[in-house]
């Protein structure tokens, strides 16, 4: 199963969330199909451009807990995230704790055009 991470500003819109996502899955050469869910820290799971993607990509959202998000390698490394949630990279450590023991990320996180938003793949056998 493939898992989006999302990290994101409070400002964040609908539109830099889906350009962000989209891009991703393109640049995989994935289908809309093949992502199974996504997934952020806990404290943005409400987020209402989160929830709108999630209801227009038809995917639940995954509410990841500071713990789990704790556990996660990385591979890249902003400042923001360092600072708010002691991981290199929300996106991908949600991603990869979502997705679940021996999962691994497709691709570092890629970035919206507005700067608001990241998103990053992770695969992994969790169900």
């Amino acid at each position: 199963m493939i898992i989006a991470g999302f990290g994101f500003r409070k400002n964040v819109q609908f539109e830099s969330l889906q350009d962000v996502y989209q891009t991703l899955f393109k640049h995989h050469k994935l289908a809309v199909r093949d992502i199974c869910g996504v997934a952020t820290h806990v404290d943005k799971a409400q987020n209402q451009a989160l929830q709108s993607l999630s209801q227009h990509f038809k995917l639940s959202i995954i509410a990841v807990s500071q713990n789990e998000i704790d556990l996660q390698n990385t591979q890249t490394h902003s400042v923001l995230s360092l600072q708010h949630y002691n991981t290199g990279s929300l996106s991908e450590a949600a991603a990869l704790a979502a997705a679940g023991e021996n999962s691994y990320l497709l691709g570092h996180r890629m970035i919206s055009k507005d700067g608001l938003a990241t998103c990053a793949l992770a695969k992994g056998d969790k169900s």
